[in-house]
């Protein structure tokens, strides 16, 4: 592999193989903020297609968001399609991403009967987001906790997963985090 690489562009890097020690590497990386590791079985052969012996294991970051809104649902999805979530920056409350991943049918239901309790009219967010479907605004109150590859230069999350409800915290504390590279 070494050799396939020699002049390729400085994006790409050979990486010595680290064996048996998987786990302490996956922190490592997650923690210098690398988008994750490959994983390979030793005794399988370098091969120019996805096998599954070799595996793309990448590692996510986590934010705590306050919900703004949801949209409608489309298709078979029931009860809300997408959350619409934000941050507080400087006393502003500035929307980051909508998130519509990471539910089942009884997690919609139980996230819906908060959602509806806090309607409001107006928008909460400083700014009124573009929304693909129609929003029902909420009161931003509720804080829940996403898992979601990198923050975009736009500042958005990219491909955010909802991971549950965090009644600990208070909406007005959250704010953006940043990963801090070691």
């Amino acid at each position: 592999m070494k050799e396939l690489l020699r002049g390729a562009p400085r994006q790409i890097r050979h990486s010595e193989h680290i064996v048996e020690k998987g786990k302490a590497f996956f922190r490592k990386a997650s923690k210098k903020g690398f988008e994750g590791i490959v994983a390979k079985r030793a005794d399988s052969p370098y091969q120019f297609r996805r096998s599954l012996d070799w595996q793309k294991i990448k590692t996510e970051a986590r934010q705590e968001v306050v919900i703004g809104g949801f949209t409608e649902p489309r298709g078979s999805r029931e009860r809300f399609g997408a959350l619409l979530v934000g941050v507080y920056e400087k006393g502003k409350f500035v929307y980051v991403g909508h998130v519509g991943g990471g539910f089942d049918r009884k997690l919609l239901e139980e996230v819906y009967r908060q959602l509806v309790k806090k309607k409001t009219k107006r928008c909460p967010f400083a700014q009124e987001p573009d929304a693909n479907m129609p929003v029902t605004w909420v009161r931003p109150i509720l804080v829940c906790e996403v898992s979601f590859a990198e923050w975009t230069h736009g500042g958005m999350m990219r491909q955010p997963i909802f991971k549950g409800m965090r009644i600990d915290k208070s909406a007005k504390k959250v704010v953006r985090e940043t990963a801090r590279r070691k």
